[in-house]
């Protein structure tokens, strides 16, 4: 009988395979971790988009032009308000068409805060103004976010010239 020379891995070997593999994570991982907050951006963009979409669509409505309160409200757009402060006064056509639109139960700060993905402090706020124009009418931004997905959650404007770096839409 022959004896079979099978001696298997050294430990030294076993020691380079785990070394290269440690390395090879090591480079991967931070590229992975940035690769998944842009990803997270990029949702919460899609978010926005979706929002400022509805926003547009449901001022350009004939019910909610020929609704006094809805008109009104989009009258007093020209200073920036919150996504939630149009629900102000309840049941307004406005914030109902904003509401079917979107699929959405209400437009609170509960609600969209479920959607937001990125780094983000848990009181961050929608904001919206009218800044003219037909091509692109509204800016709207996220408080509290980094549009370069970073962890930065120190921005919190309350008007459109201050959005700096937050996720928006101008």
């Amino acid at each position: 009988m022959k004896k079979m020379g099978n001696k298997g891995f050294s430990l030294v070997e076993l020691i380079i395979v785990i070394a290269i593999i440690m390395i090879v994570a090591g480079i991967m991982i931070p590229q992975l971790v940035r690769y998944l907050e842009k990803s997270k951006v990029a949702a919460d963009q899609e978010t926005l988009e979706a929002i400022y979409k509805a926003v547009v669509y449901s001022m350009a409505d004939t019910e909610v032009q020929n609704d006094p309160v809805s008109k009104a409200m989009i009258n007093n757009l020209n200073t920036p308000v919150t996504l939630e402060s149009l629900m102000t006064p309840a049941n307004n056509k406005f914030a109902n068409e904003i509401i079917n639109t979107l699929g959405w139960s209400s437009l609170s700060q509960a609600t969209y805060e479920e959607l937001l993905e990125s780094a983000h402090a848990p009181n961050c706020e929608i904001y919206l103004v009218y800044k003219g124009g037909v091509h692109n009418p509204i800016a709207m931004w996220i408080t509290t976010t980094d549009s370069r997905g970073k962890r930065d959650t120190s921005q919190n404007p309350t008007t459109q010239s201050a959005i700096g770096i937050c996720i928006n839409i101008q």
